[in-house]
């Protein structure tokens, strides 16, 4: 996923993106967000892993496979968070 602001997207060539991978049979870990299959357009369970947060270039993103839910976004920036060591203000 796309984790760049709107600002960043417009002047620059990189964004930041938190990878997606399918949900292992295991707990989640402080730094990963549940994503659900039925709500994200994804076709199985999956989980968003702030532990390989990069960089890439913005040409490389072809289309949108999919939408996070307002509580599925809440995790991943407390997984987000939990990886970079910031404190979250509500």
């Amino acid at each position: 996923m796309v984790l760049a602001n709107n600002t960043a997207c417009r002047f620059d060539s990189v964004v930041q993106v938190v990878p997606i991978t399918a949900l292992p049979d295991r707990p989640l870990r402080p730094y990963e967000a549940h994503i659900d299959a039925e709500s994200s357009g994804l076709t199985k369970p999956s989980r968003a892993v702030a532990n390989q947060i990069r960089t890439g270039a913005k040409r490389r993103i072809s289309k949108r496979i999919g939408h996070l839910s307002p509580a599925e976004l809440d995790g991943v920036d407390r997984a987000v968070a939990i990886q970079l060591g910031l404190r979250i203000r509500r």
